[in-house]
């Protein structure tokens, strides 16, 4: 799940309910296809990943995301 303020929404240009895309990279990397995207204005900006997914590729503080309209 992807959070994130109302202003980097409108930077950004995704809206509350859109999917996108997470691309996990590394030697176990994955691509999660249709991550939710939510919007508040309490909330910073933040990939949420299950203990199960971040396990399957070996998820590190250093492992590099990207994340695709």
């Amino acid at each position: 799940m992807f959070t994130c303020h109302r202003r980097t929404r409108i930077f950004t240009g995704v809206k509350g309910g859109d999917a996108m895309r997470l691309k996990i990279g590394g030697p176990c990397g994955i691509s999660l296809e249709r991550t939710l995207v939510r919007v508040d204005k309490s909330f910073k900006l933040e990939v949420h990943i299950d203990t199960d997914e971040g396990n399957a590729c070996n998820l590190q503080a250093e492992t590099p995301c990207e994340l695709i309209k």
